[in-house]
């Protein structure tokens, strides 16, 4: 596991990707430098290229518009119009799952690929995961998995983050291609997961 401090203005997944091969990276800084964009970037890419599907993971059941204002920005939306050759600019999440959508001349949703699917820790031990299969999961993004002060982990949270890697990526989570970026602020000197 490598953990990162970004003294730059900006983080570039890809940089650290490259310079540092590794199956976990832990990303920490303040807020509002990129370390969330620059991840959104690279696994819809990921996604939409080579078909390496994502599992974004959140420690409670949101609603699904927290998770849709994770993935769509002004910026973002440039880059993926970009990304798709001007075919999509957002994306959707229904039903835990994670695709792009276009319009039709009429103005009407368009789904487009797959890109990934969310998961909630909260639910693990309720065995909701249990027997699926994410063949197709290459990517793990925790997002916060650090908490603000007011908020509180969950009893076991670590083990049951584990639990749910082991279903999502079974066999495969050390082959070259498995990443897991976990990404947090420094709000809080107290974490499990470290």
């Amino acid at each position: 596991m490598r953990i990162f401090s970004n003294k730059l203005k900006y983080y570039d997944v890809e940089d650290l990707i490259e310079k540092y091969k590794s199956n976990y990276y832990v990303l920490l800084s303040g807020r509002d430098i990129g370390k969330s964009t620059s991840v959104a970037k690279y696994v819809v890419k990921e996604a939409y290229n080579f078909y390496h599907y994502f599992a974004f993971i959140r420690r409670y059941e949101t609603r699904v518009a927290d998770v849709k204002k994770w993935f769509n920005s002004d910026y973002l939306s440039s880059y993926y119009e970009e990304l798709t050759g001007g075919e999509f600019k957002q994306i959707e999440v229904k039903a835990d799952e994670v695709y792009f959508i276009g319009y039709d001349d009429k103005g009407k949703k368009i789904k487009g690929p797959t890109l990934g699917y969310v998961f909630y820790i909260n639910k693990v031990k309720t065995g909701y995961y249990k027997s699926l299969q994410f063949d197709n999961v290459y990517k793990v993004v925790s997002e916060e998995f650090i908490i603000d002060n007011d908020d509180i982990y969950l009893p076991n949270e670590v083990a049951d983050f584990e639990n749910l890697l082991s279903t999502i990526l079974r066999k495969r989570i050390y082959e070259p291609d498995i990443e897991i970026f976990l990404v947090g602020n420094k709000v809080n000197q107290i974490c499990p997961y470290l």
